[in-house]
């Protein structure tokens, strides 16, 4: 690959050494182009790996985010499955105690899911007649 810059520079270096030197040989003017090229081809070359090594590490660093991001989905998953599960055993739980609990609330649906067992008056009964009547 060539660098129209590369070119530029060869050409002005060829110039130089023309205009400044009338007695050198056509072999030193190749010998520095081509030792000119060589240059530039290290340079190119450096460039390429630096590009390369940044571009491996980047693609590296993606992969490994990607893993993370996975694991923490899979967390994230679990997470919801265990919270859900302690919604509904605690939704399981406050259905049993509002079953318990409306009995009470109702005292007259209460006396006819539990009719009083002793035929007799009540202790409230009983002591709305305090003090009892005297014996004859």
């Amino acid at each position: 690959m060539r660098d129209p810059s590369s070119a530029a520079a060869n050409k002005s270096l060829v110039a130089k050494s023309t205009s400044g030197d009338i007695n050198a040989s056509p072999e030193s003017s190749i010998q520095r182009q081509h030792k000119s090229q060589q240059v530039t081809e290290s340079d190119a070359d450096r460039i390429r790996s630096a590009v390369t090594r940044l571009i491996s590490n980047s693609i590296g660093e993606l992969e490994e985010l990607t893993t993370e991001l996975q694991k923490l989905q899979e967390f994230l998953k679990c997470e919801i499955e265990r919270v859900q599960h302690e919604i509904d055993s605690a939704l399981s739980g406050v259905s049993i105690i509002i079953e318990t609990i409306a009995p009470w609330k109702n005292p007259a649906i209460s006396a006819v899911r539990n009719p009083p067992t002793n035929q007799g008056s009540s202790a409230r009964d009983k002591l709305k007649h305090w003090p009892p009547p005297p014996a004859d």
